[in-house]
C-alpha cells in the first residue's frame, strides 16, 4: 500500500527543478556505480533434506566423521568475554576439526584473551585437539577487517573458514562450509548461513526487520556474512583482502562482491550454519543499523537506491509530523490541517513496517508489542538514514584511504561500446591491471557493465563522469597528468593508449 502525502508533492517538485549537475554531482559523491549486484551462477551443497528440496539440490555425504581438514580457521573478537566458553564449546563439537585456528583480538579492554588462552590449553589437553595449532594475535585499536587481514596473512593454509567468536556454530559448520571447496578444485568461494537468536524483547522486535530467510532465486546476487563463509587464500589475495579502508562495518558484504568478481565458482551451503546473538537494548541495536548503513555509504557500492529511498522516506516523515505539530501550536483554525499532516506521517510510518513485517504476523497482539514493533520499524528507518548519511559525509576520507597504498599506476578505462567483444576485452585489461597491483578508473557505457567489483576499481557511467571533479576528488596534484589513458572500442584490437 503505497501512501501518497504532502512531503510526496515537495519530492516531485524537487525531482522536476533539480538540473542535471545534480545528477552527476550525485554519482562523483557515491565514487562508485552502486547500482545493483552482478548476478552470478551458483552451486547449492545441501546436506539435509528439507534444504535439498527447497533449493533443489541433491544431497551430499559429507566427510568422515573426527577427520583434520587442511584448512585455517580464522576468527577476530573484541570484548567477547561472556561469549569466549561458548564458542569454544561449540568448536569442541564439530564434525570434523582445522589443522590451524588463528584469532584475532581487535584490542579487548576486558579479560577476553586471557579467556581464549585458558580454552585453548584446556582444548589442548585433549588427544583430538592437540595436533592442531593455535595462534592468538593481538592487536591495538584495529577494526574487524584489518584484523581478519591479519589473521588470513598468518594462516598456513590456502584454505580459510572465517567466522566470529561471538557467534555459536553448527556442530556440522566447518565440514558444510569447507565441503565444496575441497571436492571441487575450481570453487573458491563457498557462502554459508546464519540463524540469528533474539534474547530480548527489542531484539525480537528488531528480528522482524533485519532478518530475511534465504529463497532460491536470492542466490544469483546473495551476499553471505563474514560469519559464515569459506574461500581460498588466492581468492582473497585477488579480491584485494577484506577491505579495512572502512571505519568499522560493511566489510563482509563488499569484500564477499569482490570475490564474486574473481571466484571461478562460487557455492552456496545453506546447512552451514552459525548462530548470531542479536544485540539486546534499544542503543546496541540501533548503533549495529547505523553502522552497518554508514559501512555501505563508506563502500559506495551497495545498496545506494534503497538506502535514499529510506533516506527520503524517513525525511517525509519527519517533515509531515514537524509540519503538523507546528501547524497544531498556531491558531486554532489550523488544528485540522495540523492533524492531516501528522494522520499522512502515521499512516506513512505504519504501511512501511507493515511492508517489512506485516501485523498480522503478532503472535501476541497486546499494546506493548505492537508499539514495540511500530518503534522498532521507526528506529530502523531512523539508524539507516542517520548512518548512511553519515557515511556519505566520510567519502572522500574513506576513498582517499582506500586508493593509497603501493599502487604504482592509475589507469582510466574508456569502454566506448557494449558489444560482448568490447566488454571481454575490457574486463581482461581491467582485471590484469588491478591483480598487478594498480588503480583503475572504468567509464561505462549506460546500457552495459564489465561486472567486476575491487578495493583499487571506480565504475562511472560515461554520462556522469567529470574528469576535472574526478581529479581533484581522487588524485593527487603531483600525479594528476600521470595518469595512463587507455580506449576500448569496436573491438579490443583497437584500443588505443590516447584516449
Amino acid at each position: 500500500m503505497a501512501v501518497v502525502g504532502p512531503s510526496d508533492y515537495f519530492f516531485s517538485f524537487v525531482h522536476r527543478m533539480a538540473p542535471p549537475c545534480l545528477e552527476r554531482f550525485g554519482a562523483n559523491l557515491f565514487g562508485r556505480a552502486s547500482g545493483n549486484i552482478p548476478e552470478i551462477d551458483v552451486s547449492v551443497y545441501s546436506f539435509e533434506s528439507a534444504s535439498a528440496e527447497k533449493f533443489s539440490g541433491k544431497i551430499f555425504q559429507g566427510l568422515p566423521p573426527g577427520s583434520l581438514v587442511d584448512c585455517s580457521l580464522v576468527i577476530t573478537v573484541l570484548n567477547e568475554e561472556n561469549s569466549v566458553s561458548e564458542w569454544f564449546n561449540s568448536f569442541g563439537a564439530q564434525s570434523v576439526l582445522p589443522k590451524e585456528v588463528v584469532i584475532t583480538d581487535g584490542g579487548s579492554s576486558d579479560s577476553t584473551v586471557t579467556r581464549i588462552k585458558f580454552e585453548i590449553s584446556q582444548l589442548q589437553s585433549q588427544p583430538n585437539f592437540s595436533e592442531i595449532s593455535f595462534k592468538v594475535l593481538q592487536l591495538k585499536n584495529a577494526s574487524i577487517a584489518y584484523g581478519r587481514n591479519q589473521a588470513i596473512g598468518a594462516a598456513s593454509y590456502d584454505l580459510i573458514a572465517v567466522t566470529d567468536l561471538g557467534c555459536r556454530l553448527d556442530a556440522y559448520w566447518l565440514e558444510r562450509i569447507v565441503f565444496p571447496l575441497l571436492v571441487d578444485p575450481e570453487t573458491d568461494f563457498s557462502m554459508g548461513h546464519y540463524r540469528a537468536e533474539a534474547t530480548s524483547f527489542w531484539s525480537k522486535m528488531y528480528s522482524h526487520f533485519l532478518i530475511r530467510d534465504i529463497d532460491p532465486g536470492d542466490l544469483t546476487t546473495f551476499l553471505p556474512s563474514a560469519r559464515s563463509q569459506a574461500f581460498r587464500k588466492s581468492l582473497w589475495v585477488q579480491a584485494g583482502w577484506f577491505p579495512d579502508y572502512l571505519t568499522f562495518a560493511g566489510e563482509d558484504s563488499l569484500f564477499a562482491l569482490h570475490c564474486r568478481s574473481f571466484a571461478r565458482k562460487t557455492a552456496f551451503t545453506p546447512d552451514a550454519i552459525v548462530h548470531w546473538t542479536m544485540p539486546k537494548s534499544f542503543p546496541k541495536l540501533f548503533r549495529m543499523v547505523f553502522r552497518y548503513a554508514r559501512g555501505d555509504a563508506e563502500g559506495g557500492r551497495l545498496f545506494g537506491e534503497q538506502y535514499l529511498s529510506t533516506l527520503q522516506f524517513f525525511i517525509a516523515i519527519l517533515l509531515e509530523l514537524s509540519a503538523g505539530w507546528l501547524l497544531l501550536l498556531g491558531p486554532w483554525w489550523l488544528s485540522l490541517p495540523g492533524w492531516v499532516f501528522i494522520g499522512f506521517g502515521l499512516i506513512r510510518l505504519f504501511c512501511a513496517v507493515d511492508r517489512y513485517s506485516p501485523f498480522s504476523s503478532l503472535v501476541e497482539t497486546d499494546i506493548k508489542h505492537v508499539a514495540g514493533r511500530f518503534t522498532a520499524g521507526l528506529g530502523m528507518f531512523a539508524a539507516q538514514s542517520l548512518g548512511f548519511l553519515w557515511g556519505l559525509l566520510g567519502r572522500r576520507k574513506v576513498e582517499k584511504r582506500r586508493l593509497a597504498g603501493e599502487a604504482r599506476e592509475h589507469h582510466l578505462v574508456s569502454v566506448q561500446s557494449s558489444s560482448v567483444e568490447t566488454l571481454e576485452g575490457a574486463k581482461d585489461y581491467v582485471s590484469e591491471q588491478l591483480l598487478s597491483g594498480q588503480i583503475v578508473t572504468v567509464l561505462e557505457p549506460e546500457t552495459a557493465s564489465l561486472g567486476l567489483d575491487h578495493p583499487r576499481l571506480q565504475s562511472f557511467k560515461k554520462t556522469h563522469f567529470v574528469e576535472g571533479v574526478w581529479k581533484e576528488k581522487f588524485i593527487d596534484k603531483a600525479e594528476q597528468d600521470t595518469v595512463l589513458k587507455k580506449d576500448f572500442r569496436a573491438k579490443p584490437s583497437q584500443g588505443s593508449e590516447q584516449f
